[in-house]
């Protein structure tokens, strides 16, 4: 049966499930295929070569009306912009016609809401819009949002990198106008620094109930403000944020109390993901909350054994939130943090460790992390499964093989020594050096998904040992499932594992 005798419909349902490459390749297959499937090559389209490259995909669609119809999805990187200020058609252009766009990123947004006077109208006026990304910006950006009209503020996630922001700008001007999007749900706002003039006294009567997930990167806002400012909060993300130097320790401790969270909000967070790495200054956040359910600590990657300020601070940051989930990825040299962790966190329940040996010999570093005491904390631990993770720069079928081996040393010792466990997950993973990721991002989902996992049973000789069992592929997105989500306050959390 040829493909083309196929119905129109069904065609296009198989072209929309390719991926942007693919269907490209698949347009180049004949006139009729082209025709066909051209819309959904259009659809999700990523400019991230050269100005010059832009500026043809830009003439290109505009060749014709239906192009711009079929967008869907839209990522401008600061590369593909530059700083070019002469455009024969431009990005406000398109957008003036991609009536269907429901996402939008643009790198240096600042520069070009400069030099393209038709962007900010454009964007502004799209009507499906729900995911906006505007990087590098600045007081142009904020008055192109100031503008978007009541029947267009439907933006579900919005993203700020507020780099060019100059002058300083009044706390009340920025997040006012964040308060006019009523359907937003997720808010990251970067690399604002101190440049945002901050109310004295530290309160406000500005609430923005309808944000359930917020990012902070690389900037100073007080704690008791975002509480103030953000009550309804579930999902919390914050990397290098500073209270400010200038603001009252009083202020601060007002709205880190019982009492104070009781006026702020926050009782609904569950979700915390930061970061201790390196050296950690005394004015970062340290959120005051005992019901976080997850705590993911990201990096915590001391590369010096002398080197305890961020392993301290990772200590204090699990101390303070009791988490019942713990998720850090760790250098081989932070035995001090796995010392402390049993006194420290006995409501833990499920760990995911990520270990990076980075800067050494793979076969020395994990023989050593496994020999010293580490392996021997992690038994003390009250958790009922643990994910360990090895990620590998530059892996090799050697190396790898060495590493498998290890970890399985490791899940042997952990189901005979600790007393509760019930699974344990093995992924080990590399990248090429060449993508200069470092260890710094935490792993996917991707990457850990293809764990390996065992099950902790009795031996059956009427002793209390206990061997780990080999379970079939599979189980890995079942059990982080439970684990995530389980409800370890019932004395039954045991009995609702899944069943294999």
């Amino acid at each position: 049966m040829h493909l083309l005798s196929l119905n129109d419909d069904v065609l296009h349902a198989i072209a929309s499930f390719l991926a942007t490459r693919d269907a490209l390749r698949f347009c180049a297959t004949s006139r009729e295929i082209y025709s066909l499937a051209i819309r959904h090559a259009l659809a999700y389209v990523t400019l991230d070569r050269s100005p010059k490259h832009t500026m043809e995909f830009f003439e290109f669609m505009l060749q014709s009306d239906d192009r711009p119809v079929w967008l869907r999805v839209l990522v401008v990187t600061r590369s593909a912009i530059g700083h070019r200020q002469v455009w024969r058609v431009t990005l406000g252009d398109l957008l003036e016609r991609a009536s269907n766009l429901r996402r939008l990123s643009v790198g240096l947004s600042e520069h070009s809401t400069t030099y393209d006077v038709r962007l900010p109208a454009a964007c502004v006026a799209l009507p499906d819009l729900i995911k906006l990304e505007l990087w590098r910006g600045g007081n142009r950006v904020l008055d192109m949002l100031a503008k978007m009209p009541p029947m267009s503020r439907h933006l579900r996630s919005l993203t700020l990198e507020l780099h060019d922001l100059v002058p300083d700008i009044p706390f009340h001007r920025i997040f006012g106008i964040i308060s006019q999007f009523p359907r937003l749900e997720t808010l990251r706002i970067d690399k604002f620094g101190t440049r945002i003039i901050m109310p004295s006294p530290l309160l406000t009567d500005l609430r923005i109930y309808n944000v359930h997930t917020l990012q902070l990167a690389y900037g100073s806002l007080p704690m008791t403000l975002a509480m103030q400012v953000f009550p309804d909060l579930q999902e919390l993300t914050f990397y290098s944020i500073e209270n400010g130097s200038e603001h009252q320790p009083q202020d601060i401790a007002t709205f880190g109390s019982p009492q104070g969270l009781k006026k702020g909000g926050w009782e609904r967070l569950h979700h915390i993901q930061t970061s201790f790495k390196g050296s950690v200054g005394e004015d970062l956040w340290r959120v005051p909350l005992s019901h976080v359910r997850w705590l993911d600590l990201t990096s915590m990657a001391a590369q010096r054994s002398g080197d305890v300020s961020c392993i301290d601070a990772a200590l204090g940051s699990v101390e303070r939130t009791c988490p019942r989930v713990l998720s850090v990825q760790s250098g081989i040299v932070n035995l001090r943090f796995w010392e402390n962790l049993p006194e420290i966190a006995p409501q833990l329940r499920y760990l995911e460790l990520d270990l990076v040996p980075l800067g050494v010999d793979i076969h020395t570093a994990l023989e050593s992390w496994q020999l010293e005491s580490s392996v021997a904390h992690l038994c003390a631990l009250p958790i009922l499964g643990m994910l360990f993770c090895i990620r590998i720069c530059d892996i090799t079928p050697d190396i790898s093989a060495h590493a498998h081996t290890t970890a399985i040393t490791i899940v042997h010792a952990l189901a005979s020594s600790n007393a509760s466990i019930r699974y344990i997950g093995v992924s080990i993973y590399g990248w090429p050096s060449e993508m200069n990721i470092g260890g710094d991002l935490p792993p996917s989902h991707e990457e850990r998904r293809p764990a390996t996992w065992w099950k902790v049973v009795d031996v059956g000789d009427g002793s209390s040992k206990k061997e780990p069992r080999q379970l079939a592929a599979g189980a890995d997105a079942r059990l982080r499932e439970y684990f995530y989500g389980a409800d370890y306050e019932s004395p039954s959390v045991v009995d609702g594992m899944p069943i294999f």
